[in-house]
């Protein structure tokens, strides 16, 4: 058991030649030495510098919206919508709770409580709706953005083939 071991280490650190003959000639064209070690650090290497080469593509390229479950611009806005629709949904279903409680208050001879236009009751609902709209005000300017990126580009493309076409007409 322990020759098989030693022989299995040899073979990781023999030298090995990788050559390219032309067949008429017997001309060396192309010659490379390297040892076990040496193949198996360059193939991880190269995996590992394919895995970071794809991932930048992905991540850099409009590649990225093909992936499944990957949002895009739209769906992203229409989440942002829908849920300041709910934001608000909620608000008149609590109103509606509140202005249901006051009438059984009334009703039974207590005192209501507090009514939906007074100042404690509107800076409560304030403080909840302002992130929220900053939260979609922010994705709003950065869809702005994007697409004013994509609209300048396309804008450019077709100002260079434009040019390329007259060129080639001339």
């Amino acid at each position: 058991m322990p020759k098989q071991k030693k022989l299995h280490k040899n073979k990781l650190s023999n030298k090995f030649r990788f050559s390219i003959f032309n067949d008429t000639s017997h001309e060396e064209l192309f010659a490379f030495r390297a040892n076990g070690k040496m193949f198996i650090l360059t193939a991880v290497l190269a995996v590992i510098f394919l895995i970071i080469f794809v991932s930048l593509i992905i991540s850099y390229t409009p590649i990225k919206q093909m992936i499944p479950g990957y949002p895009s611009a739209e769906s992203r806005r229409e989440l942002v919508h829908n849920a300041i629709k709910l934001d608000s949904l909620q608000n008149e279903v609590n109103m509606w709770k509140d202005e249901l409680t006051n009438i059984q208050k009334i009703a039974t001879g207590q005192e209501p409580g507090p009514v939906e236009g007074t100042e404690e009751k509107q800076a409560a609902d304030d403080s909840a709706n302002s992130a929220l709209r900053a939260v979609y005000q922010k994705d709003e300017e950065s869809l702005k953005q994007e697409v004013e990126k994509q609209t300048s580009n396309r804008k450019k493309a077709a100002a260079i083939q434009a040019k390329s076409i007259k060129k080639a007409s001339k």
